[in-house]
């Protein structure tokens, strides 16, 4: 995807070809203002440099950058960091208080279609659906498990991404029967409602919306590569639970801006004394995750680990730290 900050005249191409194909931007003209006005605060008062939407992920635990997207209603910041995003939610939620949230579904992902749709027939009956994200579904879902899904489950549909190539969903239908994948194009929300199980890969926010309707749902990704997917440290610990506190977790998660989450109908003062607050308490725990600096040098490295040892090698490199 293209950058939020786009001016007005840029707005009818908000996303790039290139990436997603033809689908279009559900986007009001006044949400899209109140995503620019965000923005800006974003980029006046982020300590670290902001990326739009995709990022690679960094190994370690010590972030260098910030990523956002929005999902929803929602602006959702995060960092680039899987492990340091798994224990940043960890501490959030430790104080239990997601255990008071009465919130339901219609209060967080009302008319939240990102991408214009058509309605879907919702008297049809179907079985259980894999909602998959955009072009990166073959590299993140766990392929020989919906092959075996799909296999024993006659009644299991897929539901392509909005954005999805026609080459993979073309591949897809040869693999499996065309009849068995749902028109890309159509109304995924609809889908979801009558659908008896979701399953989803940690790129897409549709596990999120299963469990806030207290639906049956499963995750299908690739172990080795889904910390590097940008939902896998509110899945990772969502998973853990039980499906009615994982509707109560979800909701208290995403209408809480400490978790990263700003609801952008907010005045633009809230938003960024909210978004302030959310930087503080990122910084706070990036300094506790800082690496530490070894309180040897390489000279002192090569005198500890071979003073004792009468190699030929060690004795050089005894001789070469001695003359610098």
């Amino acid at each position: 995807m293209m950058p939020i900050s786009l001016d007005e005249a840029g707005f009818k191409n908000y996303f790039d070809k290139k990436r997603i194909g033809d689908a279009t931007a559900n986007l009001s003209d006044d949400f899209h203002k109140k995503l620019l006005n965000f923005e800006k605060i974003l980029k006046e008062e982020s300590h670290l440099s902001t990326q739009y939407d995709t990022c690679a992920p960094q190994k370690g635990s010590y972030p260098s950058l910030l990523f956002y997207s929005y999902i929803s209603r929602f602006v959702w910041v995060s960092t680039n960091s899987p492990e340091f995003n798994i224990r940043f939610i960890e501490r959030e939620l430790s104080d239990l208080k997601w255990k008071d949230c009465n919130l339901e579904y219609d209060d967080i992902f009302k008319n939240s279609e990102k991408y214009k749709s058509y309605d879907f027939d919702t008297k049809q009956k179907i079985g259980s659906v894999f909602f998959t994200s955009g072009d990166n579904f073959k590299f993140a879902a766990d392929q020989e498990r919906l092959f075996e899904l799909m296999e024993y489950n006659e009644d299991m549909l897929i539901k392509p991404h909005s954005i999805c190539d026609e080459n993979n969903i073309f591949d897809y239908g040869m693999t499996f029967c065309f009849d068995r994948i749902i028109e890309p194009e159509c109304s995924g929300d609809q889908v979801m409602n009558v659908s008896k199980k979701v399953y989803y890969v940690d790129s897409s926010e549709y596990g999120l919306k299963a469990m806030l309707k207290g639906l049956p749902n499963e995750h299908l990704n690739k172990p080795f590569f889904a910390p590097g997917l940008p939902y896998h440290h509110l899945y990772n610990n969502l998973r853990r639970y039980e499906a009615e506190d994982q509707k109560k977790m979800v909701a208290h998660i995403m209408s809480n801006s400490n978790f990263g989450f700003f609801d952008i109908n907010n005045s633009l003062d809230e938003l960024r004394n909210q978004y302030k607050s959310f930087l503080e308490k990122i910084e706070k725990l990036r300094k506790e995750m800082k690496p530490r600096i070894s309180r040897f040098n390489i000279e002192d490295f090569y005198r500890e680990q071979q003073v004792s040892c009468d190699c030929e090698h060690c004795k050089d490199k005894r001789d070469s730290t001695d003359e610098q």
